[in-house]
């Protein structure tokens, strides 16, 4: 007696359902599937490039409406004490305190600080990062070390992240009483 699927057909076709349906990658020549792969590639690199510029533009709106408030020149690094004019001699290490609004969270800012004489003339850049922001709310502040070699009269500073400008404010630099 042979096998009962060879003489009957009805078998036959029962077995050939239960077998798994042929892929059609399988039947797909060498020149097919790097095609395929090449549009597979050229649709991951194109949609990363998205991903990244989109991330890019959320950065840099973020940053646009980020605003500097309550400008304060101290000389303590915790803003105590707030400053009118500088006196030369009474203080030497000044600080510009802002508090940044809308501060991006969990990122660092690439901050720069500028000083300026009487005269226009930017005497000191102070460039830093801040350290990884975890509020929206964020202190931050800058310094510079005045001399009695500093020059007399109206100063200014001002505080940017990157090329944008977010607080400036002008003060005296006066002589020592005596003088």
């Amino acid at each position: 007696m042979g096998d009962q699927s060879e003489q009957d057909p009805k078998h036959q076709d029962w077995d050939n359902e239960l077998l798994p349906p042929r892929s059609p990658v399988g039947e797909l020549g060498d020149g097919e599937r790097r095609r395929i792969f090449v549009t597979f590639a050229v649709f991951g690199t194109v949609l990363i490039i998205v991903i990244v510029a989109a991330l890019l533009v959320w950065s840099e709106s973020t940053k646009s409406r980020m605003t500097a408030e309550n400008p304060l020149l101290s000389e303590s690094v915790g803003g105590e004490s707030r400053l009118g004019n500088i006196r030369l001699g009474a203080t030497e290490m000044i600080y510009f305190h802002v508090t940044l609004n809308g501060a991006p969270v969990g990122r660092r800012l690439d901050m720069v600080c500028e000083w300026t004489e009487p005269g226009g003339i930017v005497v000191e850049v102070v460039e830093y990062s801040t350290s990884r922001i975890d509020k929206p709310i964020w202190p931050t502040h800058c310094r510079h070390r005045f001399t009695g070699d500093s020059p007399i009269g109206r100063w200014s500073v001002s505080i940017a992240v990157g090329d944008r400008e977010l607080r400036s404010m002008t003060f005296n630099v006066e002589q020592r009483f005596g003088e």
